[in-house]
């Protein structure tokens, strides 16, 4: 059977069911439709198993989905659609439309399939960030910081304080002389105000490269809101053109800023990209050593990991790429810097 299987996928470059086959009824009658009939009920059988059944699982899976030695004769959808589009190219507009229909459900089921996968990989890590924070106090906010950018990853603060001391703490540049970038004023512009994003990301520019001359730390304060810098508050999807008025690639506020921890904005072709002839320093964009990108919340520990990563919208993702920091008057001794770290690093 394998030989025979193999002998007729063959045939007509993979297109048989429409065309090879189309005038080998006899083929069909006495062969393939015998075989897909056993297949069927196999595949019928192996649905109704009982739930205890350890064949059985997510409700039953097709004969056709599982693996084994039939699996390289298995027909996909995309083989279906691409062999009934040669098909109804010389039959008219119904099997065209047809053909159409086919190739609009491969692009259907493959954008599902990615969604789930993307789900899958989102429930697998939920809570991962709250669980593996670090605690500190305030008066040790500054050394969690630079031990989080030694390792790479952006510093994603926690302040659920009522007064906001962290906020208050980096605003006051009492930190490397950061520069507070204020998310939630972003949102209020876009939403309140009416300001096209380009206008709102172009001054934020502004300050990012500032910070990027000067070499000092861009904290990004989302505080009470959920800043979108993942699907609108960005270059990417805000569309902006990529070629601006010098003729070379400009970008004002890309995805790319929350990448461990600005680090990558830092590489090129990216300081080309962000600095304007006016930043330019003897005709070069200099980005400093210094430069960092952090950003703080003030949702509660136990809620923030779902408001800023649990959809689409929030920071860019994976949120792999942050590492968490709750400043709290009693931090534990399993959740301090070099525990946590140490942990991440195994």
């Amino acid at each position: 059977m394998a030989a025979t299987l193999s002998r007729l996928h063959g045939m007509a470059d993979g297109g048989y069911l429409y065309e090879a086959l189309h005038d080998n009824l006899l083929l069909l009658k006495d062969l393939l439709y015998p075989i897909h009939e056993l297949m069927a009920l196999c595949t019928k059988a192996q649905l109704q198993r009982c739930a205890g059944s350890a064949l059985r699982k997510d409700g039953g899976t097709a004969l056709e989905s599982q693996e084994g030695p039939w699996q390289k004769f298995v027909v996909s959808v995309q083989e279906q659609a691409d062999a009934f589009q040669a098909f109804a190219a010389k039959q008219g507009a119904a099997p065209q439309a047809e053909a159409a229909r086919l190739q609009a459900e491969v692009s259907r089921q493959a954008e599902e399939a990615r969604h789930a996968q993307e789900e899958a990989a989102e429930q697998a890590s939920a809570g991962q960030l709250q669980a593996n924070r670090i605690q500190v106090k305030l008066a040790d906010i500054s050394d969690a910081i630079e031990a989080v950018l030694a390792a790479g990853k952006t510093p994603l603060v926690i302040d659920s304080s009522e007064q906001h001391n962290v906020d208050t703490f980096l605003s006051y540049g009492k930190f490397m002389h950061c520069m507070a970038l204020s998310g939630k004023k972003m949102v209020v512009e876009k939403t309140q105000k009416k300001r096209p994003v380009a206008e709102i990301l172009e001054e934020a520019r502004v300050q990012v490269v500032a910070c990027m001359k000067q070499g000092r730390p861009l904290v990004i304060m989302c505080e009470n809101a959920v800043p979108d810098f993942a699907t609108t508050l960005n270059d990417e999807s805000a569309q902006l053109p990529a070629q601006g008025q010098t003729g070379r690639p400009e970008s004002s506020f890309p995805s790319a800023l929350f990448y461990a921890a600005g680090a990558t904005v830092c590489q090129e072709p990216w300081p080309q990209h962000l600095f304007r002839d006016d930043d330019l320093e003897a005709g070069l964009a200099v980005p400093r050593d210094g430069f960092s990108v952090l950003v703080t919340t003030r949702f509660k520990v136990q809620d923030f990991e779902e408001y800023l990563f649990g959809n689409k919208y929030g920071l860019p993702k994976p949120k792999e790429m942050y590492q968490a920091i709750e400043v709290t008057d009693e931090p534990t001794a399993e959740h301090t810097t070099d525990v946590i770290l140490a942990q991440l690093r195994a």
